[in-house]
């Protein structure tokens, strides 16, 4: 982070609200959550579980050491991207903006 410039990962959807001209971390490969379990916890820990996971925050923590905006996006824009970047916001202190 240069002096107070605080880096921003957009949360998107694919299906939908596909930003441009920033890098994107594609969270597709996770398998989707939503149809196997009914709390958000649990959806949550099932993205935290997949063999990808952590190659992907790794990715996005990457991706924010060079560029102030990167994109965290999957099918829905909600579970498997807002994982993955809550924790690359966790691990860099990014904000999230959710395009979903």
């Amino acid at each position: 982070v240069h002096g107070d410039q605080v880096k921003v990962i957009i949360q998107f959807a694919y299906r939908s609200h596909i930003p441009t001209g920033v890098p994107q971390v594609d969270c597709r490969s996770i398998r989707n959550p939503f149809r196997r379990v009914l709390t958000s916890e649990k959806m949550r820990s099932e993205v935290h579980a997949s063999p990808v996971f952590g190659a992907l925050v790794k990715q996005g923590v990457g991706l924010l050491e060079i560029y102030d905006t990167i994109a965290v996006g999957c099918t829905w824009g909600q579970h498997r991207s807002g994982a993955v970047a809550e924790e690359i916001a966790r691990q860099t202190g990014a904000r999230i903006e959710r395009l979903t």
